[in-house]
Formats: C-alpha cells, structure tokens, sequence
C-alpha cells in the first residue's frame, strides 16, 4: 500500500505521475482512484441538482435546464452504489465481516451523518424552518424518514444496502459461485426488480415502501461493484484491453458515452451494468496519464459532506446565497465553495473535539 495515501490530500498539489498499468492495488483499483471517481461523481450531482429541476428552481432561466444530458449527470447516484458495494468487498477480502466489523461500520456512518443533520434541522427549527417537531427529528436523523432534506434518502439506502450485501457475501463465499453464476443472479435481480417496481406502487405503503423501493431501484448496481472487486474485473480489463486503453482520447470516450446512453437511452437499470463501470474505467485511466487527480481526490474526500449539505443552497433555507445571481456557472461555483467549506468545516471540528467523538462511540459501541 502506497504510504503517500496516509498524508492529508491538498487539493492544488500535483501528485506523481503514475502508469496505468499500477493503477491497481493487488487486483483491484487503488483507494485514491475510488476518491477520484468519487470526486467526479459528486461534481456531477451538484450540477444535476443545480440543473436538473427547473420546476424546483423558478429563478433560473437557461435553455439547457432540465436537458437530457443534465438529467445525464443522475448517473452520479449509481457511481457512489457501485463504489460502496466495490469498497465494502475490498475490505471483506482482506478480513471478514463479523459482529464487531459490522457494528463499528454502522456506528460510523451513523456519527458521519449526525454531525451534518442534527446541527442543520436544530438550525432550520431556531429560524422557523422546519417545525419544532421532536418525534419527526428523531424519525430523520436515524434515517427512517427523509423530510427536511429529501437528498438524506440515500443514507438510509446505503445502509439497507450494506445489510443485504452481507447476505450476499455469504452467497458469493460458497465455493461453486462462479463469476458467472454472479453475473447470471445480477441479472436476475435486475429483471425481477423492476418487474416488481412495475406492478406495485409503493407509496400506497408508506415509509415502508419508500424504503422497498429505493433498496430494490439500487441493489443491483450495489452488488455489481461487489462482484467487481471480488473476481478482479478491472484487472481482467487491463489484461485483456490494455492496448486500448492507450488509444488518444480513450478515456474521454469511455467518460461521454455512459452520459449519452444515461440521457437518451431509456433502459437505464440495464445500461448502468456497462456505463457504470465504463465510467470508472474511463476517469481513472484519464488521471493515470494526465496527472491531476489530487483535486479530484479533495473532493472525492468531502464527497459524502457535500452530499448531505449542497442542496442546503439549492432548495432549503440557504438558497439565496446561490441565487443572489443568475449567472449559472457562479451560481455552480457558489454550490461547490459552500458545501465544501462546510465540510471542510466540519471536519476540523470533528478533529478537534476528540473527547465528544469517543463519548459518541462509547455510546453507540456494541459489546
């Protein structure tokens, strides 16, 4: 493992130069690519939801609004399900789930989102906002509902997710699962997701439903990362198309195309199984020839911070710091300063409030 990942990630400082071919870590890829794909994955989302919802945003006029390829950037959603499930079988290969593992990975993603949502709903309460509403509180930092910012939804989800992919791992560990019985249940899943999606309309069963839903919209390309890194893909890819990898302007096409197909092709659960992948191929080996990824790499860091805090400036009760104007490029670099100065933020706090952060694993630890 590459010791330089241990060191604090400045945004404008250029990091070595790197073939493609050592892009991996083992057989899979390397933990700075995830942040770089992460990076470009939450740069998209803040553009789809600056962009995406003229009916949300009556001030912007802009021609392009609410265009294909804008709704396109959508596919930033399925990066960060791809990478979870990819991350999450990266760390069971080198030791496994267990009750311990298993609880402290549910204890962070807990402490991670408390310290964005409880301090922005006790915020929009004291300035009449959100109302003074305890059981409705309790019912959104815990994750079961998704009110006071309709974005929260995907906590919830990832943590329903990394749940089933347990499930799954102990089908993939069975010593016949061969990559083609992987791929063959993917699909299968696939198909009887939206079978079922089609049939049943979920809102008729609540909160209940709601959560259905989304688990059964996002599980598939969940576990397709998770097949990624356990049969080593990426590496399958290198091997077998590493030439074409060195072709001029290879990875810009593997970047636009998934955009094209996300915008204009309607059967989006089965094109995410190719784009998806296609994407993170495309940007990684982009950075591994130009260079640069370490901004990529900041933001990819700060991804999940932006996540929880960017639409605070775009439909909630910050909104008009973006638009104090209608130019549409300050108005996307006024989204990316604020929710990434509120990570950044956040983060130095956590830092220096060691004592509280272990109080709250106290509290929330499983023995």
């Amino acid at each position: 493992m590459d010791d330089r990942l241990d060191q604090p990630i400045l945004p404008f400082r250029m990091y070595d130069q790197f073939n493609w071919y050592k892009f991996l870590d083992g057989k899979n890829i390397h933990k700075r690519n995830s942040l770089e794909v992460k990076g470009v994955a939450i740069l998209l989302m803040l553009a789809f939801h600056l962009f995406g919802f003229p009916e949300r945003i009556p001030v912007i006029s802009i021609e392009w609004i609410g265009s294909p390829v804008i709704k396109a950037f959508q596919i930033c959603v399925p990066l960060f399900l791809f990478l979870g499930g990819y991350g999450l079988e990266c760390v069971a290969v080198k030791k496994s789930i267990d009750k311990k593992m298993l609880c402290d990975r549910i204890r962070k993603l807990y402490t991670d989102f408390w310290w964005i949502c409880i301090p922005t709903i006790v915020i929009g309460m004291l300035i009449d906002y959100y109302p003074m509403d305890i059981f409705k509180m309790f019912m959104e930092i815990f994750g079961i509902t998704s009110d006071y910012n309709g974005e929260w939804w995907f906590f919830s989800n990832y943590l329903e997710l990394f749940l089933l992919f347990i499930v799954f791992q102990h089908l993939l560990n069975s010593n016949k699962y061969t990559l083609s019985k992987a791929i063959i249940t993917l699909v299968i899943l696939l198909i009887f997701s939206r079978l079922i999606g089609g049939y049943v309309n979920w809102r008729e069963y609540g909160i209940l439903g709601r959560h259905i839903q989304m688990i059964l919209v996002n599980v598939t390309i969940f576990l397709l990362g998770s097949v990624f890194a356990r049969y080593s893909l990426f590496e399958v890819v290198r091997r077998d198309f590493g030439h074409w990898l060195d072709l001029p302007g290879i990875s810009i096409f593997l970047v636009i195309t998934p955009i094209l197909v996300r915008g204009y092709l309607p059967l989006i659960g089965i094109t995410e199984l190719v784009v998806v992948p296609m994407f993170c191929l495309g940007v990684v080996n982009g950075m591994a020839r130009v260079g640069g990824g370490k901004i990529l790499m900041f933001f990819g860091q700060h991804s999940m911070n932006m996540w929880l805090t960017h639409t605070l400036f775009i439909y909630y009760y910050m909104k008009k710091i973006t638009f104090i104007t209608e130019n549409s490029i300050v108005m996307y670099l006024t989204v990316i300063g604020c929710s990434l100065t509120v990570s950044i933020l956040v983060g130095k706090i956590k830092k220096h409030t060691g004592v509280l952060n272990k109080r709250i694993d106290t509290y929330l630890s499983f023995k």
